[in-house]
């Protein structure tokens, strides 16, 4: 992948454009277009958790009766923690995701790109994959709340939370962004050892 980004690459003045990073944004999805579809999923299974526990939690509001009381807490309690592995997980993507593009942000550091510079590489690349995995998540909300209705209305009511819906977008955004920028600082280090060597 890194051979056939690196002729997007550009000399140091460009760097102060806005088309080039999303060039090479759009290289790196295209280049490996498996990696954002798997990162779209995690993404949209993470942002149902998160939209399922607002949705129950906003509909025992309307019926709190004991048995759902108990039921909603025992949901609750088990999709928060299916929900903090998920934000693990994507946080892990994140990271490997940058730590695989080490030689083009060695290169573009060697330009003389910024840290706010490769930021806004993230924040472009998360953006790509979080939209789409969250709009997928809403919809899998929404199958959900047709799936409890049918099932067990008697024991779970599944509510849509409209003010959940950015929130969701934002953890999923921030889990990636905080592997993406742990990342980033190891792959900045190694790809530019990476391209003054293959310079030299």
């Amino acid at each position: 992948m890194a051979a056939s980004t690196h002729h997007r690459l550009a000399p140091s003045h460009l760097l102060r454009g806005f088309g080039l990073p999303v060039q090479l944004v759009a290289g790196w999805i295209s280049d490996s277009p498996h990696r954002g579809f798997t990162a779209s999923i995690a993404v949209s299974i993470e942002g149902a958790m998160i939209l399922t526990i607002a949705g129950i939690g906003h509909g025992l509001k309307s019926d709190p009766t004991q048995l759902r009381v108990l039921v909603t807490l025992y949901a609750t309690i088990l999709l928060l923690f299916v929900s903090a592995v998920g934000f693990v997980f994507l946080s892990i993507e994140g990271y490997f995701s940058v730590i695989e593009k080490a030689q083009e942000f060695g290169v573009l550091k060697v330009l003389g790109a910024s840290m706010r510079y490769f930021l806004l590489l993230l924040f472009l690349e998360n953006l790509t994959i979080c939209v789409p995995g969250t709009v997928v998540a809403i919809g899998l909300t929404f199958l959900t709340r047709w799936g409890l209705g049918f099932s067990f209305p008697d024991f779970l009511r599944l509510d849509v939370v409209y003010l959940s819906w950015p929130i969701a977008f934002g953890i999923t955004a921030t889990a990636s962004l905080i592997g993406g920028v742990i990342g980033a600082r190891k792959a900045i280090r190694d790809g530019v050892i990476q391209a003054l060597s293959y310079e030299a």
